[in-house]
C-alpha cells in the first residue's frame, strides 16, 4: 500500500470521526439542559434528592446494550458514572442557589 493512500484514508476516517465528536457534544450539551431543568424543577418543588436508583437504572439498561453491542462495559460505566456525577453537582448548586 502506498503511503498516499494509507493518509487519504486514514483522513477521511478523522474526519468522519470529528463529526461524531461534534455530534456526541451536541448531545452531552442537549442532556445537560434537560438535567439542569431537573435540577430547576427541585428547586421549585424544594426537593433535594439525588436519585441513586435513578443512576444504577441509567447504567444497567446501557450495560445490556454494551453486551449487545460488543463494547466495553468498564468504559461506558465510568462514562456514564462521570457524566451523571456532573448532572449532580450541576443540580445541587441550581438547589442551592435560591
Amino acid at each position: 500500500m502506498d503511503q498516499s493512500s494509507y493518509k487519504f484514508r486514514l483522513d477521511s476516517i478523522r474526519r468522519r470521526v470529528d463529526q461524531v465528536d461534534r455530534e456526541l457534544y451536541e448531545v452531552l450539551r442537549r442532556r445537560f439542559q434537560l438535567t439542569n431543568r431537573i435540577g430547576t424543577l427541585k428547586k421549585e418543588y424544594n426537593s433535594s434528592e439525588m436519585c441513586e436508583s435513578r443512576k444504577n437504572e441509567i447504567i444497567n439498561k446501557l450495560k445490556d446494550n454494551t453486551l449487545k453491542d460488543d463494547m466495553s462495559i468498564d468504559l461506558i460505566e465510568s462514562l456514564y458514572k462521570l457524566i451523571i456525577d456532573q448532572s449532580i453537582t450541576e443540580q445541587s448548586l441550581i438547589i442551592k442557589d435560591k
